[in-house]
């Protein structure tokens, strides 16, 4: 992945960083967000072995992006006090958050979408080229045909699609 810069940072950095934020609750908005700080802070960081008491580079990263992580969480949950001492003080305001079902529910497809197209980006050409035959309801013999592979190919870059699909949790939708 290539930063306006030019500076490049690699895949697993990236992956890395998305993985942390969504486990320590990020949401559509603030992972986006803290997707981009954080980005800018992995391309900073320098590892130095030497000075590493041991730790691997993976190691290291994963510390200072929690770090990082932590400070975004805590500043964002001094602002929502700050809010709230406002709305003591001056009232509610007249424009509360939307937060009806309708809402949720597009938030999690939303969420649901990114998660997809990352395990998708992951995939092989061919096993691409499957998901993508597969999502226009293209049968499978006709798949294989098209891509020149045995009907039971197609069946085991299914199972290897739906394995990857469930490393990531997606297999409970």
């Amino acid at each position: 992945m290539q930063s306006s810069n030019g500076q490049v940072i690699e895949k697993w950095k990236t992956d890395l960083i998305l993985e942390i934020a969504r486990r320590k609750g990020f949401q559509r908005d603030a992972l986006e967000d803290a997707y981009q700080q954080l980005v800018l802070v992995v391309l900073e960081f320098k590892y130095d072995a030497a000075h590493g008491s041991g730790a691997t580079e993976r190691t290291a990263l994963i510390s200072l992006i929690e770090n990082q992580l932590n400070m975004l969480l805590r500043s964002e949950g001094r602002r929502k006090n700050h809010v709230k001492k406002i709305q003591r003080v001056c009232g509610p305001s007249k424009f509360e958050p939307f937060t009806s079902d309708e809402h949720i529910e597009h938030e999690r497809t939303f969420e649901l979408g990114i998660d997809v197209r990352s395990t998708v980006r992951r995939l092989t050409a061919q096993e691409q080229a499957v998901c993508q035959a597969l999502s226009e309801g293209m049968p499978r013999c006709k798949i294989a045909t098209d891509l020149r592979i045995s009907r039971y190919e197609v069946e085991r870059i299914i199972e290897r699609v739906r394995e990857q699909f469930v490393n990531v949790g997606l297999d409970s939708i």
